[in-house]
């Protein structure tokens, strides 16, 4: 459980691990696993938001704005939205969703001294929604109410590592991690 910014966000996982390894030669050089993640994710936020001093010395409660869900009707054609997540908006404070995640890892002992390991894994399998927008009505007359539905996009990850044991204490473990979320990716060597 994490907890961040202004409506105090928080995000919660109750999530189950299975993993299943096979080895592919009689001396267990050789083995693959297949591991499988599944569970119950929770998110909830404090609409009530921020309240601002007015100039006469009161305060107007301003509620919140999230780029990633209230303006995500700009990728589709649709004008800015002029509201705040707040429950009249046809928002809420609590959102749960199912997430499922899936990997697959080789490992190779080459000798006594240099083993490999490669693996791919995919999270976010469902793409399940996960906004906070759930109302039935039309806020701010936005054309397609659906282009506020949002879903957690699927992510790919790669990784390897090559190991060399120079000596009893030192080894030498060069390795890489590429990740690709949506259109964004990232390589690390």
């Amino acid at each position: 459980s994490d907890q961040a910014g202004e409506g105090q966000l928080q995000n919660t996982a109750a999530l189950a691990s299975i993993a299943y390894h096979k080895s592919l030669d009689k001396k267990r050089n050789t083995v693959l696993s297949f591991g499988l993640q599944g569970g119950i994710v929770q998110r909830r936020i404090d609409l009530n938001g921020t309240s601002t001093e007015n100039p006469d010395g009161g305060f107007t409660n301003t509620g919140l704005w999230f780029g990633d869900e209230v303006e995500q009707s700009l990728r589709n054609n649709q004008p800015r939205m002029q509201t705040s997540m707040s429950r009249q908006n046809g928002f809420v404070d609590n959102v749960s969703y199912f997430d499922l995640n899936a990997g697959v890892l080789l490992t190779t002992k080459l000798n006594k001294q240099t083993d490999i390991n490669i693996g791919a894994s995919l999270y976010h399998i469902l793409k399940p929604k996960y906004g906070f927008f759930k109302g039935n009505e039309n806020p701010s007359g936005i054309q397609d109410p659906d282009s506020l539905t949002v879903r957690l996009p699927m992510r790919f990850q790669l990784h390897g590592q090559f190991n060399f044991a120079m000596n009893k204490k030192w080894t030498l473990s060069p390795g890489f991690l590429y990740n690709r979320i949506s259109s964004a990716s990232e390589l690390q060597v």
